[in-house]
């Protein structure tokens, strides 16, 4: 039961609809959400504004535990900076590591090659170093 497919049938229609009248009152119900959120902001903004406005004994207190929380601060950020530096080394060791391993295996790779080509046939060695003289891309000749 295969149906065959018509481009002709397909026309121009959109996979998406909307409600009716939708765009007709879009306009209203968006200014009312603004305005309930101005609202809400200018309530919050009031409430925070009694906050500051606090009695004095009570901004006497905030000083207090204020210092506290300076030092507090000052440790969170002493030991951030430690753990960073901690992190920091940490990487240049793993780099380091890296490429000290690297260069030791490169110098080893030559060895072993060179061992691989001793032990060729001397018409295999022959082959190797005419091909090596014909490319252009290894002897760098134009």
């Amino acid at each position: 039961m295969e149906k065959e497919f018509d481009f002709n049938n397909i026309g121009k229609r959109m996979p998406y609809s909307t409600p009716d009248g939708f765009f007709d009152n879009f306009e209203n119900r968006l200014m009312e959400r603004v305005n309930l959120n101005v609202n809400l902001n200018d309530n919050l903004n009031d409430n925070l504004n009694g906050l500051r406005e606090a009695p004095e004994h009570q901004l006497e207190r905030k000083n207090v535990n204020g210092n506290n929380s300076k030092k507090r601060r000052g440790i969170i950020i002493a030991l951030r900076a430690l753990v960073a530096a901690a992190a920091c080394l940490a990487l240049f060791f793993v780099v380091q590591t890296k490429f000290v391993k690297s260069s030791h295996t490169a110098t080893d790779d030559f060895a072993s090659v060179q061992l691989a080509f001793n032990n060729l046939s001397t018409e295999d060695q022959d082959f190797l170093i005419e091909v090596y003289e014909e490319d252009d891309f290894l002897t760098n000749e134009e």
